[in-house]
């Protein structure tokens, strides 16, 4: 079994394979994906590496990554119910962090898409027949029809819960939490579902002088810690189950129906974050 990490998306990915490795998962082959890397990278950060080199530069520039990291979490201590799960994963967030431990092999693939055809060659001559993907851009067309089954966590119980902000939804419509992880096909999270659970709302203590501009930072913590967090739990389960099946698992498929949401306007996710502060 393989992963496929959007490099712009690490955190996340980190929170996986440190899941996946708690229960004993090490994977075959981890793919770095780099969306137009060359058009990203800025005039100051090529003249850097011009000066100290590559190597030198990517440290520099994640040194200041985790001062920035270190300063929110002096700012925002309060949110020690998420802290408290980060101050855990130090060594993975930080300089610590060795994706080899993780996987037996790392590909990094500079890509326009995943109709690239460095992507498909790749997927071709290689026989990892699974691949876990966090999300970040979507499969479409010739991807999906190459008998390979690429595995989704995601942060609503589906059908009901389809779609973008969907831990937010789940608290406005449904007032629990789901999670589904699920082999991804050509619609917006409609594939065949390995396994789907739902849960109870949490409840995250916060200070009484909590302003609406809190409660909207406090939404950005939660998808990067908590919400990351239950999405590993969700997925490390569902590969139990197609490991034991030795990867011959189908999935079940979805019921008609359900509902896809879209990206959530500020008021409304402060009104949901206020349903689960106290």
């Amino acid at each position: 079994m393989g992963i496929i990490l959007n490099k712009d998306l690490m955190n996340g990915g980190k929170i996986y394979l440190k899941r996946l490795q708690d229960e004993g998962y090490i994977l075959k082959s981890a793919i770095l994906v780099d969306f137009d890397s060359r058009k990203k990278e800025g005039s100051k950060k090529k003249l850097v590496k011009k000066i100290i080199g590559g190597k030198n530069a990517d440290k520099l520039i994640n040194l200041k990554n985790r001062k920035n990291i270190i300063k929110s979490k002096n700012e925002e201590k309060y949110f020690t119910n998420i802290i408290s799960y980060y101050e855990k994963l130090d060594d993975v967030f930080f300089d610590n962090f060795n994706i080899h431990d993780y996987c037996q092999e790392i590909v990094e693939m500079p890509l326009k898409d995943f109709s690239d055809e460095k992507f498909i060659n790749f997927l071709s001559a290689s026989d990892i027949k699974n691949y876990i993907y966090l999300g970040g851009k979507i499969f479409r067309g010739k991807v999906l029809n190459m008998g390979i089954n690429f595995i989704h966590s995601h942060p609503g119980a589906v059908p009901d819960v389809r779609g973008a902000d969907c831990f937010l939804w789940s608290i406005l419509y449904k007032n629990k939490l789901g999670y589904s992880t699920f082999y991804i096909n050509d619609g917006i999270d409609t594939g065949d579902v390995i396994l789907k659970k739902e849960f109870s709302l949490p409840i995250f203590k916060t200070p009484s002088d909590f302003s609406d501009n809190d409660y909207f930072k406090f939404y950005k913590y939660i998808l990067n810690f908590y919400d990351l967090q239950k999405r590993a739990e969700i997925l490390t389960e569902g590969i139990k189950k197609i490991v034991d099946a030795d990867y011959d698992y189908i999935g079940i498929q979805q019921e008609e129906g359900g509902r896809q949401y879209y990206f959530a306007q500020p008021e409304l996710i402060i009104y949901g974050m206020k349903k689960i502060c106290v």
